[in-house]
């Protein structure tokens, strides 16, 4: 338990290393990933669909996985780029994601903290504020 809290800190300081520069915070910015979305990944090999919401939390983003949520993380945006701490509360897991945003869509990799990598894409529904 000790190591992934350790890792989970580590996680946490690189993504505050993607929002060192200064910039216009993401909240200000015209287009903000805060919304629904449908996303599609593979993990080891399987591909999954699931929900996610993403919601404002001061300059940040509160992110949950799943209905009813299993998955949360916590995102900062920069420069287009979303990096996002994650947790699974029931087991202790941690891990990290990085996206690309786009209007309505997050697209990218994400690692669950065993050296593996999978990639995730998530769009949000046509009309949604996303």
């Amino acid at each position: 338990m000790r190591r992934q809290f350790r890792w989970f800190l580590g996680c946490c300081f690189v993504v505050g290393l993607v929002t060192l520069q200064p910039s216009v915070t993401a909240i200000a910015q015209s287009v903000t990933p805060i919304g629904s979305y449908r996303c599609t990944g593979s993990q080891q090999g399987q591909t999954y669909e699931l929900s996610l919401v993403v919601e404002a939390f001061g300059d940040a983003f509160r992110f949950a996985w799943g209905d009813p949520p299993t998955l949360f993380g916590l995102g900062l945006l920069h420069q287009g780029v979303m990096a996002v701490a994650l947790v699974r509360p029931s087991t202790g897991a941690v891990g990290v994601a990085l996206y690309r945003f786009r209007s309505g869509e997050l697209s990218g990799v994400w690692s669950r903290g065993d050296g593996s990598i999978d990639t995730e894409t998530c769009v949000a529904p046509k009309g949604s504020d996303a």
